[in-house]
C-alpha cells in the first residue's frame, strides 16, 4: 500500500484505510439490519487490505472479528448481498464452518483522486466490535475530511438521517462515546473516542456543538497543505509507529 499513500495522511502504511465517500452518502440509510453499517466497514477495511478486494472467512471467523452472534452476521451477509454491498465468491451464506470468498466492491480505491476518508484501522478492529455504534465514529471523519478540520458540527437530526438510525439512538451513541464516564461503565479499556463542546456560530445566531473524534488531528497551516496524523495517546496506546514523513 505504501505507493498510495497520499502524503498529507501523515499515519502508518497499513494502519489506516481509505474509505470511499459515496459510501457515506449511499449505503447507511438504507440498511435495515441494526449492525449492519457496522458490519459492512469491517468487511470493508479487510477486503481493501488484501491483493484484491475479497475477503476470505468462515461464518465463525466473521463472528468473532465483529463480536456479533452467528445469527446476526447471518442476517447482515443477507441484506449486504441483497444491496450488492458484498456478494458471495463461493458457497453458502449459511455454513458456518466452511470458509468464503466475499466480495466488497467498492474496497478499491484511487487515492490521487481524492474522495474517499482516511479512517484509523483501530477504530474497525478495536471500537466497532466492543460497541458497533462507534461506526458513527467514521461519519463524522467523513465530515472533519471534507474540510481537513479538527472537528465537527454535525448535529444528531443530521447524523439520523444520514445514518438512517433512529435520532435517539444516535444521541444516546454521542452521549456515551462522548461522556467519559458512560464509555468507561461500556467496560471497553478503549480510551473515550469523542470529545465535544460548544462555540458561537454567527450564521446561526447561537452555540452549535462541535464534534472531534480525539484519535485524529487535522492541522491546516499558512501556506502548506493540510494533513492529518493520529495523536500520540492513540499512537502509544495501539502501537502505531510514527510514519517515516511525520
Amino acid at each position: 500500500m505504501a505507493h498510495l499513500i497520499d502524503y498529507r495522511v501523515r499515519i502508518s502504511e497499513d494502519h489506516w484505510t481509505p474509505f470511499r465517500n459515496e459510501i457515506f452518502e449511499n449505503w447507511p440509510g438504507d440498511l435495515r439490519q441494526r449492525d449492519a453499517a457496522a458490519f459492512y466497514a469491517l468487511m470493508y477495511d479487510r477486503a481493501f487490505h488484501r491483493s484484491s478486494p475479497i475477503v476470505k472467512a468462515t461464518l465463525t471467523d466473521l463472528s468473532e472479528w465483529s463480536r456479533l452472534e452467528p445469527h446476526v452476521v447471518r442476517a447482515c451477509l443477507k441484506e449486504l448481498n441483497e444491496k450488492q454491498l458484498i456478494h458471495a465468491e463461493k458457497g453458502s451464506l449459511y455454513d458456518a464452518t466452511r470458509k468464503h470468498l466475499w466480495g466488497v466492491p467498492l474496497a478499491t480505491v484511487d487515492l490521487k483522486l481524492g474522495w474517499w476518508t482516511p479512517v484509523p484501522r483501530f477504530l474497525i478492529h478495536e471500537y466497532i466490535p466492543a460497541y458497533p455504534n462507534s461506526v458513527l465514529l467514521l461519519l463524522l471523519l467523513h465530515y472533519q475530511h471534507s474540510n481537513w478540520i479538527d472537528s465537527c458540527w454535525s448535529g444528531a437530526l443530521r447524523l439520523s438521517k444520514q445514518i438512517g438510525w433512529p435520532e435517539d439512538r444516535v444521541r444516546r451513541a454521542l452521549n456515551t462515546m462522548s461522556i467519559p464516564a458512560e464509555w468507561k461503565a461500556l467496560g471497553t479499556h478503549l480510551p473515550t473516542p469523542l470529545a465535544r463542546s460548544s462555540e458561537f456560530n454567527p450564521d446561526y445566531g447561537r452555540n452549535v456543538t462541535l464534534y472531534r473524534v480525539r484519535a485524529v488531528r487535522y492541522e491546516k497551516l499558512a501556506e502548506q497543505p493540510a494533513t492529518v496524523r493520529l495523536r500520540k495517546f492513540v499512537r502509544k496506546k495501539f502501537n502505531v509507529p510514527s510514519p517515516e514523513m511525520a
